[in-house]
């Protein structure tokens, strides 16, 4: 896989009291994501879902496993190898009826598209080609699904995504003069004052469209 950076301190002290709580042994939904934490320092986030099967559908006896490793793509996806890796070290952790029945799923994220239309006006037409690149950068950074989000925290499962908050992020790109206007559609759908994001999966940038104003 070419390897990772190493756990920083941060991370390990968020997760060493889960660890010492888990002693080995998988239970619950947290055990599980912990030991995806342990397994490889190139999984960033890792979300269980007891009860669901690899289509995301209720049904007993089963866990799905969703991680997303490290990566500035716009919509990271873990290999297969990073996904088997964390499949074995979970499975020699889980319960025996599990392992034997194969009803451990270790895939990754279901994305949900964002698409932005907006128009600007930049302070000056010769600030225009510098606006255009520094917004759709903006953009694209905001709906980073590890780095982006309102805090710079990434986006969970499920979070709302604000016109709002779009708007805010864009307003501090420097050398516009004005936002004329912002709206967002997902799933073919224009949206008003919020993009509702389905609760198993995560907003990420879908097409911009961007109009500047000179």
């Amino acid at each position: 896989e070419g390897g990772a950076d190493a756990e920083t301190i941060e991370s390990v002290a968020q997760r060493g009291p889960l660890t010492v709580r888990h002693q080995g042994h998988a239970i619950s939904a947290i055990d599980y994501e912990t030991m995806a934490y342990e397994a490889s320092a190139a999984v960033a986030v890792a979300h269980a879902q007891p009860l669901r099967d690899n289509s995301r559908v209720r049904r007993p006896g089963r866990l799905t496993l969703t991680i997303i490793p490290w990566s500035e793509a716009e919509r990271p996806w873990p290999t297969f190898g990073l996904r088997q890796h964390v499949l074995r070290h979970i499975a020699a952790r889980a319960p025996a009826d599990l392992v034997a029945a194969d009803k451990i799923i270790v895939t990754g994220p279901n994305y949900q598209p964002v698409n932005v239309t907006a128009v600007i006006t930049p302070k000056s037409a010769e600030s225009a080609g510098a606006v255009d690149q520094a917004v759709l950068a903006a953009l694209r950074q905001f709906f980073h699904p590890l780095f982006g989000g309102p805090n710079g925290a990434g986006w969970k499962p499920g979070q709302f995504v604000y016109l709002s908050d779009v708007a805010a992020r864009l307003g501090r790109v420097p050398d516009i003069d004005a936002i004329q206007s912002i709206s967002l559609t997902s799933q073919a759908i224009l949206q008003n004052e919020r993009v509702r994001i389905l609760a198993d999966h995560i907003a990420v940038i879908g097409d911009i469209q961007l109009q500047i104003m000179v």
